[in-house]
């Protein structure tokens, strides 16, 4: 029965190193998933600042837009001196309009590429909130 008790002494310290490993994992997981969620708030503090400034340089585009075309209409009606005269204000209102529909797109492609990130960020939270529960349901088991 000693033979038995020096069994089941080992097999309890094989038990009390894994705990240990275990519980150093489980530390260092958490530390990583802090600096993680750290990393992720200010992500997020630094999208919302660059959503805020797409949507005023969108509401500025915006504004130009309506001032140019508010612009060429005055032109239009104003000016009556031939086909020409017209033809050049609205060949630059095209221009101006192409320039504008870029800008838009590129904004458009810039917050698309800025949820992606977000999507990201948000994936390694899960992942990482997923292993520190599996390690916590780990040590209540043991």
């Amino acid at each position: 029965t000693s033979e038995r008790v020096n069994q089941l002494q080992s097999v309890l310290q094989r038990l009390k190193n894994v705990y240990e490993m275990l519980k150093t994992e489980k530390i260092e997981l958490q530390k990583k998933f802090e600096t993680c969620q750290q990393t992720a708030n200010v992500n997020s503090s630094e999208i919302e600042q660059k959503c805020n400034k797409i949507e005023q340089a969108l509401a500025e585009c915006q504004e130009r837009y309506e001032n140019k075309i508010d612009a060429l209409n005055s032109d239009l009606l104003k000016k009556n001196t031939g086909i020409k005269d017209v033809l050049k204000i609205l060949n630059q209102y095209g221009k101006e309009k192409t320039l504008l529909k870029t800008s838009v797109s590129e904004k458009t492609q810039k917050i698309a590429d800025l949820e992606r990130e977000i999507q990201l960020k948000t994936d390694t939270i899960a992942t990482l909130t997923q292993r520190v529960q599996g390690l916590e349901t780990r040590e209540t088991e043991n």
